[in-house]
């Protein structure tokens, strides 16, 4: 199985056959129309979705309820997003149970267990985003978004940079984050991101997007109050470098591709 290059959306993990999931992504409904049908190390195979979109519905349920009618193991129907990460959970015929937040498993570990880690794209060596907070402490950073992340599940790493505070997340983007931050703190706050086609930095203030830089130029920025710079920098090295980002992490997050 060749690994994806986007995380998943939503996925059904279930033991039934390849012909019986195939069958799902050819219904009128179009409930899973687009879904790969991808095999894992075990007996689980899934069908999965990586378009953008709502999690999954009722609608969904009730398929993989009636999915598990006929299935040695339980049915899962998971969604992956950041902020309704859920799973569902069918076996016999029945729905045994639906988890949201805090009180479900998470979704990755999940899939991994069911030898079904194929269906995650591989992790960067290093992040791949970045984040300042101006005028804040590592302790007031922490008080900020400690809620959040402690629902999500991650570990934000924090150092401090003089008066400023540099955050990341190992090998994830920064998500919420930095929107949190500043709405909490009333500061402002930078926020990189390295895209396939370009490096672009965003500047919110107060909670809100002020402003963008990125480079190479593209559609991506269309529609944004564009800067020329960022902390009188232009370069994606440049930017780093005077956000305090180590230079191991600069060369290891890795350079954009160019524009074709």
């Amino acid at each position: 199985m060749t690994h994806p290059r986007r995380r998943p959306t939503t996925a059904l993990f279930a033991t039934a056959s390849s012909e019986v999931l195939q069958a799902l992504t050819e219904r009128k409904d179009r409930l899973f129309v687009g879904s790969e049908l991808m095999r894992g190390k075990g007996e689980y195979l899934a069908l999965v979705d990586y378009e953008p979109g709502s999690p999954h519905d009722e609608r969904d349920i009730e398929v993989a309820r009636a999915l598990s009618a006929d299935c040695d193991g339980p049915v899962y129907m998971v969604s992956f997003g950041e902020d309704d990460e859920r799973i569902t959970t069918c076996e016999r015929g029945a729905l045994l149970s639906d988890a949201e937040a805090d009180d479900a498993p998470d979704p990755e570990q999940l899939a991994r267990e069911l030898g079904l880690g194929g269906i995650f794209p591989p992790a960067s060596p290093e992040p791949r985003s970045f984040m300042l907070v101006e005028n804040a402490s590592v302790e007031a950073v922490e008080t900020a978004i400690g809620p959040t992340l402690k629902r999500m599940g991650k570990v934000l790493r924090l150092e401090a940079r003089g008066a400023d505070v540099l955050g990341w997340l190992e090998n994830k983007t920064l998500g919420e984050f930095p929107e949190v931050v500043s709405e909490k703190l009333k500061t402002r706050v930078l926020h990189t991101i390295d895209m396939p086609r370009s490096f672009a930095v965003f500047v919110t203030e107060t909670g809100a997007d002020v402003g963008l830089f990125e480079t190479p130029r593209t559609t991506f920025s269309e529609g944004f109050d564009c800067i020329d710079s960022i902390l009188g920098e232009t370069t994606r090295e440049g930017i780093l470098r005077a956000m305090g980002v180590d230079e191991a992490r600069i060369e290891q997050a890795g350079t954009p591709a160019s524009p074709t």
